[in-house]
């Protein structure tokens, strides 16, 4: 009897010493990575893992101008780049509006800004130039691109991998009366840098996403300097 009470409390014993050892383990403090840089590394221009490997390809378009521009565009920049048509009535405004106040918290950094139309067809660079007018006066910071059909898809899903898609059973209102086909495309601010990789990420929606970004992209823009 008393040979089985001791071996009964060496088991409890060692059960009480695992649990011990098992709550040490949930309470541990896990180390974070600094916020917009899940890798840990403390560069602002090293991509998130979750984005790792993303590049914008190489492409020609025109800009609001009709100026011929070329992936070159973005080399040896940080850039935030985000994806719109002219006669969107959802997204495209309000994702233009909030960049618009994200580029006036970045004046003075050279930080710049490319939007580019999932609707080339229509979006002339004259109507890209009447658009941009809304949310921009400084033409040289914020570039607004088009090109054809065939490079909106190689940048946006061959590139970035999003969807994007015309749903021409789903119409809209265009610009200027009559009705026009909606785009699918995505609603991400995209941080590029200056090798056209992609560094992160936010949706244009979530104001906490949005500022991690901007501030991504000013230190970023001055780990360039």
């Amino acid at each position: 009897m008393r040979r089985f009470l001791i071996i009964a409390m060496i088991a409890l014993g060692a059960m009480l010493a695992a649990s011990l050892v098992v709550l040490a383990v949930i309470w541990l403090p896990v180390e974070r990575a600094p916020s917009g840089d899940p890798r840990g590394t403390g560069s602002p221009l090293e991509p998130d893992h979750t984005v790792s490997g993303l590049v914008i390809p190489p492409f020609t378009m025109r800009d609001q101008d009709g100026r011929e521009v070329t992936e070159s565009v973005f080399d040896g920049r940080v850039t935030i780049v985000d994806f719109i048509f002219t006669d969107c009535p959802s997204i495209c405004p309000m994702m233009n509006s909030v960049l618009s106040e994200v580029a006036g918290r970045l004046q003075g950094t050279p930080v710049r800004i490319v939007s580019i139309s999932v609707n080339p067809e229509r979006d002339t660079p004259e109507r890209l130039r009447g658009y941009g007018s809304h949310y921009t006066s400084d033409f040289s910071r914020w570039t607004f691109l088009t090109g054809d059909w065939a490079t909106a898809q190689k940048i946006v899903h061959d590139g970035l991998g999003f969807l994007l898609r015309r749903d021409p059973d789903l119409t809209t209102i265009a610009a200027g009366g009559g009705t026009t086909y909606n785009v699918t495309h995505p609603g991400k601010l995209i941080l590029v840098g200056p090798s056209r990789q992609v560094l992160t990420w936010a949706d244009y929606s979530f104001d906490s996403e949005v500022k991690a970004l901007e501030d991504r992209a000013r230190k970023a823009a001055g780990a360039l300097r």
